[in-house]
């Protein structure tokens, strides 16, 4: 091989070496984000499922209609207090 295309072909292999640096720094940080978001979500998800169970819905009850009566049945306890 010659030496001008050996000097080619190192700046090359130095701009992949450098690339996969990069994206393996970018995959990393992002695996990072998504592992809080997913955390975040389940906890979220649990906070949900008890006030669920504090107000009574169940999963077959889950409509708006049945949100609304509990809303308005909160509104009137808080009326008469």
């Amino acid at each position: 091989m010659n030496e001008q295309t050996e000097k080619y072909l190192s700046v090359i292999l130095e701009g992949y070496e450098k690339s996969l640096e990069g994206v393996t720094e970018f995959i990393n940080n992002n695996e990072q984000q998504l592992e809080g978001a997913r955390k975040q979500r389940d906890e979220i998800a649990e906070n949900v499922d008890e006030l669920k169970e504090m107000l009574g819905i169940s999963a077959e009850d889950e409509t708006d209609e049945t949100v609304l009566r509990i809303v308005e049945d909160a509104e009137e306890a808080t009326e008469e207090a």
